[in-house]
């Protein structure tokens, strides 16, 4: 499924894209210094407490929580998959965090790989009607330009030539500092 392009979706001409997902984005990170103080208000849960007719929107992460809060408003159920505290790399998802995807009508992830854990739940969730909103698409991605062409002077110039006979003296504890005799 593909989703409307936001300029086109809101009327407003196509130039204002970039911009306007810039702004969302920095919204959205701005969002990140007022912390959830309850970590059980935005984890999954069963879908058979919500509101059936409800539009049940799952995203992967805080930011996009609140950034899809501030969007959707109470036109849908907000649920977020990666629970508060936890780091993706140590995310094991769990069979109602599955369930939760499988009954979802949108996912909304942030994209650029920050997401890796996604792509076995999708599969696991096994929900064709799932429409993905990937938000970093038709955003331009900015290269770090001191990266490239960028050369180091690390002072490499060692003269590697040099006698290592020494090496095994200094391994048999021998001490060059004093006469042997």
């Amino acid at each position: 499924m593909s989703i409307p392009y936001l300029p086109t979706l809101l009327n407003l001409p196509r130039r204002w894209g970039r911009p306007l997902w810039a702004i969302a984005t920095s919204v959205t990170l701005v969002g990140l210094s007022s912390c959830a103080t309850d970590p059980d208000s935005t984890s999954a849960t069963p879908q058979g407490e919500a509101d059936s007719e409800e539009l049940q929107v799952v995203t992967s992460f805080l930011p996009m929580t609140q950034f899809t809060k501030a969007v959707v408003g109470d036109r849908a159920e907000v649920t977020q998959l990666l629970p508060l505290g936890v780091d993706p790399h140590d995310y094991q998802a769990r069979p109602a965090e599955v369930q939760t995807l499988a009954e979802a009508d949108i996912l909304v992830k942030n994209g650029l790989g920050m997401e890796f854990y996604l792509d076995g739940l999708i599969a696991n969730a096994e929900n064709p009607d799932l429409l993905i909103i990937d938000t970093s698409e038709e955003i331009a991605v900015l290269s770090n330009q001191d990266s490239k062409g960028h050369e180091h002077d690390h002072d490499d110039d060692h003269d590697d030539d040099h006698d290592d006979d020494h090496d095994d003296d200094h391994a048999h504890g021998h001490d060059h500092g004093h006469d042997h005799g």
